[in-house]
């Protein structure tokens, strides 16, 4: 199911790309107090592997070391080293470090001398360019009695060694130093320090890590390791009496280690003999001995040795300035041997390149994105209906279940990117699924955008998010239709509009306003009437300086039905869809980047009309001379490709037929270069060309393939006077989805960059069985599921299944499934169109029409910049459960340690206590909000009082999308099939209503109760207002102030306006005087200032608001009110609002320090999909009043270990064919869709 792929990066060691590395997880808590610690290195001792806890104190590594001790450090704690961390969750406690006395100074030794005798014992004899940047953080001790010099350190030394070009964090355990020896213990990580040095100094720098390499400890232990001693220029000699041809020898040289190393379960041992002398070239001689207590030492191949040696001699003078990363590989070793007895792959030896791919591997594992698919039962839905859905979070690498998340947020957004309804879901093993009800209060008929994401996708930008388009309509009933189509003379369009309801009643004789809008700019205004057909004809001219090519610049009409008698009549925008073939915007992108000069080159285009969708074009491609030099021609989607070699000089522009304007290529570079990826349908490889003009031969180059942020293939090109390169790249190196080659020069600067689309047809085998073709009104469905790999083999997974009525419910087969979301177009930035269509029936001509969309839309990617810059902690950390954190701070600003917090959960009655920490935070865990939970915090100060503490909390924040393109309303020339659901409802409600009651008890017909603030003290009583904000509403305004939740819900309000200079400030809503009455009080008549209301008032301190601007209701607050109407100019007319607040004396109403009212997104839990069940006594009760549109919706089918499962449901009342559509997952990686039909027939 999942390919892999190797990567030899040097000749003795070797970097897995596309295999697991193992993931070393925990989390780091404070061993007193049990609370996080954020920040906490987390490092393989000596290495440059190493990462650091989140705010959460968890962390997770990545790496294919076993042996190299693991060390957790934090400052103030002490650090831990762990041995035994492979693929373990660890739960790491550190506890504070006991604070040393500073510096103390026996014998009058200064501070300079001391450390003049620790640089050099510590740092090395020639320590110039090894400096470390906070001496002061060192204390000394010298005890002159001993005559030894003392060391201790607050916090990690940060040593910058220019000379090896490495940053080191050095956290000092111990050090002393006397005439008699000296003692050095610590951890240490590595960091390249090379960012941003010219070419001649990196090669300097590399020379020098070699003359620092050769002979030391780590080199030793290699070669013993690999038994090459002799290769490498070592001797040893051994003092132990070797019996030899029967005979004693007191001093044995060897060159072999058999004798001196021992293998034990795969791991090997170094067994120094007594007294054992190492020799290197011609440098003085070196020793090594057992340490008291071993009786062998653990050597690894990348020259890692435990605490069981001691060294002496020439080989232990090696300091910190000569300490080297245990990946560290020299330029040219002394000995080719150094390699896995097994390895095939080729050697990659350029230490640039060897970085790239170090750097780019470690950026992967520390920004790995996560995808979520979401399948819902179907796309368009009626009010009232409840939208049904399993979401499935996998981890980008290898489609595993995610395990960096454990909370996703799934939310309906409106046409202006606002969330209208957003629910919290629990992921579990990457799965989850939830019911989102449509109610006509919160959600009304139109177009949404269903997004769902994990707070650490937020990190990755909008197109990572996923997004899926819902269209919701009324029942049949009064809502209104319109049908039409627009017709274009240069500026001036005509149309005529049909208005019909929804249950087919023509609208005649209306009285319409209709408004031409250019974005929200009203271009034009006029009332018309409809005929008895219920056509209103318009004819009417665009601005001639309106550009309709710009999305922001949306042609709409706005008609309103202002026929006298009518109340509440909504306000239709219906789109001027015009395809003219003038406004085609057509783009093209070469192959690779760029045109150049004499490089024969493909050029992918993309043509896209005024609606954003793909338009069929044809023409050709001219030069300066006007003569075509190419025909193009889209295939696909607006999509196609041409190929011609471009010369220098020219420049080359596209004639389109049927379009006046031309259309200009990327201008032709003189040099450069060009790469090119083709593969045909039925070849199992890649060919890889790439060309270069003359002066672009001196390399090296480098070439890196990479599929889902892993690099599967790299190679160092060298044209060696050839200006053409080609690879053949072996496609089983990649896994199926998309593969990007990016060619970097040496300063590795990207050059060209070129993805493709791989296909292994690997995805999973789903079938579904009926046990008949067809099936009667309310008949048994039983469906036999039945999964397999590729290869035929049955796998168990996770499915979910949704069966609808094809007459209710479009069911299109080339729009987004798990398959094209997972494997194409979660990694495509821009909307892909009709993605199903790619991944059926797949064909030659597919493949090529499918590399023309690599092509437009699959060259843009992440900023390999962003790879190599310095690395910066992610803005949106993953959310492994919902917690309640913050920080306890005081009036300015400043965090409180031991502040005592207490926490009520409403729903749950569950009181806490804690205390913060020595930050001031304070964090809850173990918590499950539900629907309506409400989290009371107080904080009380040292002292346990509520003086002078305030309460920061940390709450989800609100991501930003943007506006969605203007999509057609659902009901502007509405789909057959949404509106045969509407009238199909409408039909069953009715049929249900005359229904005396026998049977089956159905969904209950609810009538709407007007909405009520309780405790109002509205003078019309409550609920008696021309507008109310409720409870609901307040509640999702969280913590705005008033003034804030005003301006966020209207736009006439104005946040306050002075006149003439007055200090006093009015606000505006509706064009109309704000006058505030707070339960029941006016806050003018008693002189208070109504700003400091606005800005002291928040949304949890409001139970409601009720808004009278109407003489029905404003009559009751003034009784001048419908002569004021009369008298008194628009803008000095009141507005009352009436504030209703949860402690009834809201005008005089004063906060409690330190407490905080937390209303948090509540976990939603999916209902049980209500299928009825029929037997003999009911199958013919009430017909009629079931007209499912979801006949079925199962959304946990889950596989046996013969990848077999079971679904059963009843049929509805009226005969349709039902459309099948299964989707799901593997724990390994596997992905599977598939789409069928069953047919049920009228009783006989």
């Amino acid at each position: 199911m999942i390919r892999y792929c190797l990567i030899t990066i040097i000749a003795w060691l070797f970097l897995t790309i596309c295999v697991h590395a193992q993931s070393v997880k925990g989390k780091v808590v404070d061993a007193t107090t049990g609370n996080p610690i954020p920040n906490a290195s987390i490092y393989l001792n000596g290495s440059s592997k190493g990462t650091v806890s989140d705010t959460h104190g968890e962390f997770i590594l990545y790496t294919t070391e076993t042996n190299i001790p693991l060390v957790i450090s934090s400052v103030g704690y002490q650090s831990e080293t762990i041995s035994n961390y492979s693929n373990k969750t660890l739960s790491v406690k550190l506890s504070p470090r006991v604070q040393q006395l500073r510096e103390v100074v026996i014998g009058g030794m200064s501070r300079e001398e001391m450390m003049k005798i620790f640089l050099t014992q510590f740092i090395g004899s020639k320590n110039k360019d090894c400096t470390i940047n906070n001496p002061d953080d060192i204390n000394f001790t010298f005890r002159k009695k001993t005559q030894t010099l003392e060391a201790d350190v607050s916090q990690p030394l940060i040593i910058y060694n220019k000379k090896l070009g490495y940053k080191i964090t050095y956290f000092l355990s111990a050090f002393s130093h006397s005439s008699f020896e000296t003692l050095i213990e610590g951890n240490y990580v590595f960091a390249e320090d090379t960012l941003g040095l010219k070419p001649g100094e990196v090669k300097k720098i590399l020379k020098e890590r070699d003359k620092a390499y050769f002979g030391s400890r780590m080199h030793f232990i290699r070669s013993l390791w690999l038994n090459d001693l002799k290769q490498n220029k070592f001797t040893i000699t051994t003092s132990t009496p070797v019996y030899v041809n029967n005979r004693q020898s007191g001093n044995t040289e060897r060159t072999s280690s058999t004798e001196l190393v021992t293998v034990q379960n795969g791991e090997k041992f170094f067994i120094p003999l007594p007294n054992v002398t190492i020799k290197f070239s011609n440098e003085e001689l070196s020793y090594v001995t057992l340490r008291e207590g071993y009786n062998a030492a653990l050597i690894t191949v990348n020259g890692f040795h435990n605490s069981g040696l001691v060294w002496s001699g020439k080989i232990s003078d090696q300091r910190v300035s000569e300490l080297l990363p245990y990946e560290f590989e020299p330029l040219e070793p002394l000995s080719k041997a150094q390699k896995p007895e097994d390895l095939s792959q080729q050697v990659i030896k350029d230490p640039v390149f060897i970085r790239m791919i170090v750097k780019q591997d470690s950026f992967a594992k520390s920004h790995k994105p996560e995808k979520v698919y979401i399948q819902t039962d179907k796309s368009n839905y009626i009010i009232g209906d409840t939208i049904r859905l399993k979401a499935y979070l996998l981890d980008i690498d290898f489609l595993k279940p995610a395990d960096r998340s454990g909370i996703l947020y799934v939310e309906l957004d409106d046409q202006e990117g606002k969330a209208t309804k957003r629910v919290m879901l629990q992921v579990t093993q990457g799965l989850a699924w939830a019911d989102i009800a449509l109610d006509e209060k919160d959600i009304p008929a139109g177009s949404y955008s269903l997004r769902a994401y994990t707070n650490w996708m937020r990190n990755f930008g909008e197109d990572y998010i996923y997004k899926k388009d819902i269209y919701i309509s009324p029942v049949a009933g009064n809502a209104t239709l319109v049908k039409g189509s627009f017709k274009q003379e240069g500026n001036k369009i005509e149309t005529a509009l049909q208005f019909t309801t929804l249950d087919g009643k023509i609208q005649l004789l209306k009285d319409v306003e209709l408004k031409v809008m250019n974005g929200k700019k009203n271009l034009s205004k006029d009332k018309l009437n409809t005929g008895m057909d219920g056509v209103l004809n318009v004819n009417f001219e665009l601005p001639l300086s309106t550009d309709t090519t710009k999305k922001q610049s949306a042609i709409t009409l706005q008609a309103k039905d202002i026929t006298k008698g009518v109340i509440d009549a909504a306000t239709l925008t219906i789109p001027i869809i015009l395809h003219r073939p003038e406004n085609t915007d057509i783009q093209f992108m070469p192959e690779g980047g760029n045109l150049v000069a004499g490089i024969p080159t493909k050029v992918g285009f993309k043509a896209i009309r005024e609606d954003g969708l793909g338009a069929e074009i044809a023409g050709a491609i001219v030069n300066n001379d006007q003569k075509p030099i190419a025909a193009i021609k889209t295939t696909y989607a607006g999509m196609g490709s041409v190929e011609f070699t471009p010369k220098a000089g020219e420049s080359y522009t596209a004639k389109i037929n049927g379009i006046k304007k031309t259309y200009a290529l990327p201008a032709v570079k003189p040099a450069g270069l060009a790469l090119r990826v083709t593969q045909t349908y039925d070849n199992d490889s890649v060919k890889i060309i790439i060309t270069a003009t003359p002066d672009l031969y001196k390399g090296p180059y480098y070439l890196i393939g990479q599929a889902r942020g892993i690099i599967c293939y790299a190679q160092v090109i060298d044209f060696n006077k050839s200006h053409v390169i080609t690879k053949v790249v072996p496609k089983d190196v990649f896994p199926t989805g998309i593969a990007r080659f990016t060619l970097f020069d040496a300063t590795r600067q990207p050059l060209n960059e070129r993805q493709v689309f791989i296909d292994h047809n690997d995805h999973l085998n789903i079938n579904i069985t009926a046990q008949k073709p067809t099936y009667g009104m309310r008949d048994s469905v039983a469906l036999a599921i039945a999964v397999t790999d590729n290869k035929g083999n049955p796998v168990q997974g996770v499915f979910s299944l949704a069966v609808t009525d094809e007459g209710q419910v479009k069911a299109d087969s080339l729009v987004n499934n798990i398959l094209s979301n997972m494997l194409l177009t979660s990694e495509l930035k821009g909307n892909v169109e009709q993605p199903g269509y790619y991944f059926i029936n797949p064909s030659a001509q597919k493949q090529s029409e499918l590399d023309n969309l690599m092509l437009t839309q699959g060259w843009i990617g992440y900023q390999w910049k962003d790879i190599f810059a310095p690395n910066v902690p992610l803005a949106y950390q993953p959310e492994k459960e919902f917690v309640v954190q913050g920080k306890a701070i005081n009036a300015f600003g400043k965090s409180i340690e031991r502040s005592k917090i207490s926490m009520l959960l409403n729903k749950s009655f569950a009181a806490r206590d804690t205390l913060t920490d020595s930050l001031g935070r304070f964090k809850f865990t173990g918590l499950f909000p539900l629907d309506s939970a409400v989290i009371n915090l107080q904080a009380l100060n040292k002292r346990g009082k509520e003086f002078n503490i305030g309460l920061d909390v940390e709450e989800f924040k609100e991501p930003k999308f943007k506006i969605t393109p203007l999509q057609v309303p659902w009901y502007f020339n509405t789909d057959s099939t949404l509106l045969k659901n509407s009238q199909t409802k409408a039909t069953q409600a009715k049929t249900l209503a005359e229904y005396k009651g026998e049977g089956m008890t159905l969904r209950e017909v609810l009538i709407k109760d007007k909405r009520i603030v309780k405790d109002s003290k509205n003078l019309n009583g409550p609920g008696e207002a021309d507008e109310i904000l409720d409870e609901a509403f307040m509640h999702k305004a969280k913590h705005r102030t008033l003034a804030e939740l005003l301006a966020d819900k209207y736009k006439t309000f104005f946040n306050r306006e002075f006149i003439g200079g007055r200090a006093g400030a009015i606000y505006r809503l509706k064009n109309h005087v704000i006058n505030l009455v707070i339960d029941g009080i006016f806050i003018s008549r008693f002189g208070l200032p109504v700003e400091d209301y606005m800005n002291y008032l928040e949304a949890e301190d409001i139970k409601g608001i009720e808004i009278m601007n109407s003489v029905k209701y404003a009559v009751s607050y003034n009784p001048s009110y419908p002569h004021m109407v009369v008298t008194v100019p628009d803008r000095y007319l009141p507005i009352y609002l009436e504030v209703t607040t949860y402690s009834g004396d809201g005008a005089f109403y004063k906060k409690t320090p330190g407490v905080y009212l937390y209303r948090p997104l509540h976990f939603t839990l999916p209902q049980q999909f209500y299928s009825p069940k029929y037997t003999v006594t009911n199958k013919t009760t009430a017909m009629g009043t079931d007209m499912r549109s979801t006949l079925h919706w199962e959304p946990n089918v889950v596989t046996d270990a013969n990848g077999k499962a079971t679904v059963s449901f009843f049929t509805a009342d009226k005969p349709a064919n039902y459309t099948l559509i299964i989707e799901g997952i593997t724990g390994d990686g596997g992905v599977g869709y598939n789409r069928q039909k069953i047919n049920s027939t009228a009783a006989k």
